[in-house]
């Protein structure tokens, strides 16, 4: 297994449990790649750690098997020896996406190579699947038909090309007057996006803005229109996991007050604007879904509620109907204006609203420190526990030093989305006062 990643015990637990078993109980051998200390190295059979920014140059160094430079040879010839299944994602938020793209190249050389490409939210390969958003994740195509276009075109007509925005485009074009109405689903872009700044001038330059949500989060609280829409437990449907395993969600308790599933919220808005979506019921979805999209053919709702399927199934149920596609990419070296790069890493109980709001889950968020290598640190004058003026390009705080001996030198750990992290933005600097020796990094 080579885990080239987020840290899966602070962003994906169950599949961190799997992964520790298959290292501890079914003898597999694990290669951890990642900026620092995860949850799986003390099972790790090989553990790479590099400086934010280098990843391109060890993937260059694990291609080639470098002979003589640490673990690179070792792990190159454990990967030798398939079958291998290779987990790819950002390691952190500061980390250039296309160096998972180019990771899961990598992978295709190898022998008897899966890919299992990790994202950090629920249901993602769901919302691609369905021809949503499939730049999200490169490599993973949307549904298509027989045609081979986008099954929503079947419904919507034909799609024109490059009319899509990832996130950090929408966010910029509504900040510049492009776009004017946004709908938020579920989304707090003030605090989920790296650059808060930039999210919080979209909002306000927009003419319209609606949102969909369980709480008032701190975006919502700026939409013209808030629509109140039930939580997972409340409604039914099918989810997709990272396996591409379907699997049916059952409604276990009421809504409450006027709270309604999105697809109702959806289908009324539709009806008032002169169209209709066809959403009556979950169950008409999913026969659509299956009707529309050939990865799900024959997964049906009485396969998942009452057949064998209960347990779920892993599309496509026909070998050959969804492929993945994934392009070598040519990543750069980060060009580091200064000796220290940033790690902005997500961890398991963060300041999202659904946290927030769960007051025994609210307790379990740790404190936000600024963690340094202990070279670094001797370098700032820097002790553990000793207070230091972080500056982000989104603004400025002051946390506790933390030292982290698993960092490489040169590298700034910052827990991502803590109420005191939130608005740093994607690059820091660091102050430490008074200072013994250094300064500024």
């Amino acid at each position: 297994i080579l885990g080239w990643a987020a840290d899966l015990k602070e962003e994906l637990p169950v599949l961190y449990l799997r992964v520790r078993r298959a290292a501890t109980v079914l003898g597999a051998n694990l290669i951890v790649v990642h900026p620092r200390a995860t949850g799986l190295d003390d099972v790790a059979t090989h553990k790479i750690t590099y400086k934010p920014g280098e990843g391109p140059d060890v993937l260059r160094k694990l291609a080639a098997g470098a002979v003589g430079e640490g673990d690179f040879h070792a792990a190159r010839e454990r990967l030798a020896d398939g079958p291998v299944v290779v987990l790819t994602g950002r390691t952190g938020m500061t980390e250039d996406p296309r160096l998972a793209e180019a990771v899961a190249a990598f992978a295709t050389g190898l022998p008897d190579a899966s890919v299992m490409p990790i994202v950090r939210r629920g249901n993602v390969f769901g919302a691609i699947d369905m021809g949503m958003a499939p730049t999200l994740l490169p490599g993973r195509v949307p549904a298509t038909n027989a045609s081979g276009r986008n099954a929503l075109e079947d419904r919507w007509g034909p799609i024109p090309e490059g009319i899509g925005y990832d996130a950090t485009g929408i966010l910029e074009a509504l900040a510049a007057g492009d776009l004017k109405a946004l709908l938020m689903l579920g989304a707090d872009p003030m605090r989920d996006f790296p650059r808060p700044r930039l999210a919080a001038a979209a909002l306000e330059a927009a003419e319209f803005v609606v949102a969909f949500d369980l709480f008032l989060s701190h975006s919502s609280r700026l939409a013209d229109v808030v629509l109140p829409v039930a939580g997972f437990a409340e409604v039914e449907g099918t989810v997709t996991n990272l396996e591409g395993r379907v699997q049916k969600v059952n409604r276990l308790k009421p809504r409450p007050g006027q709270a309604r599933p999105v697809w109702s919220v959806l289908e009324d808005l539709a009806r008032r604007m002169g169209g209709e979506l066809g959403a009556v019921s979950a169950e008409a979805l999913s026969k659509e879904i299956a009707a529309v999209a050939p990865a799900y053919r024959g997964v049906t709702w009485d396969l998942l509620d009452w057949g064998d399927g209960r347990e779920g199934v892993v599309v496509p149920l026909a070998e050959g109907e969804q492929l993945l596609d994934y392009e070598p990419v040519d990543v750069e070296l980060r060009s580091a204006a200064s000796r220290m790069t940033l790690h902005l890493g997500k961890v398991l109980y963060d300041d999202g609203v659904l946290t927030r709001m769960s007051p025994s889950l609210a307790a379990l968020m740790p404190e936000a420190r600024v963690y340094l290598h202990p070279r670094d640190a001797g370098s700032l004058g820097a002790g553990p526990g000793q207070r230091a003026e972080v500056e982000g390009d989104e603004g400025v705080v002051t946390l506790a030093v933390g030292i982290d001996p698993t960092l490489a030198v040169g590298s700034v750990y910052v827990p991502a989305n803590l109420p005191a992290t939130a608005g740093l933005g994607a690059s820091v600097s660091v102050k430490v006062t008074p200072l013994r020796t250094g300064g500024d990094a």
